[in-house]
C-alpha cells in the first residue's frame, strides 16, 4: 500500500475504533464494536513496539507456522 493510503486507512480506523468504544459507553453499541475496537488498538500497540506495520508481522509468522508443518 502506498503511504499516504496506509495513513488514510489508519486514521479512519482509529476513528471508527473511538466512535464504537465511546457507542458501547453510551450503551448504543452492543459488545462486539467493542472488542473490534480493542483487536484495532491492540494492533496499532504491536505496530508501536515492533516498529513494523502489522501485516509484515503477520508474514512472517505465517512463514515460521509453514515451517513448523513442512
Amino acid at each position: 500500500m502506498l503511504t499516504q493510503t496506509q495513513q488514510v486507512v489508519k486514521t479512519t480506523g482509529d476513528a471508527t475504533a473511538l466512535a464504537a468504544l465511546g457507542g458501547w459507553f453510551v450503551g448504543v453499541l452492543p459488545i462486539i464494536a467493542t472488542l473490534f475496537t480493542v483487536i484495532w488498538f491492540g494492533i496499532l500497540i504491536t505496530e508501536k513496539f515492533t516498529g513494523k506495520p502489522f501485516n509484515e508481522l503477520v508474514r512472517c509468522a505465517w512463514t515460521w507456522i509453514k515451517g513448523l508443518r513442512g
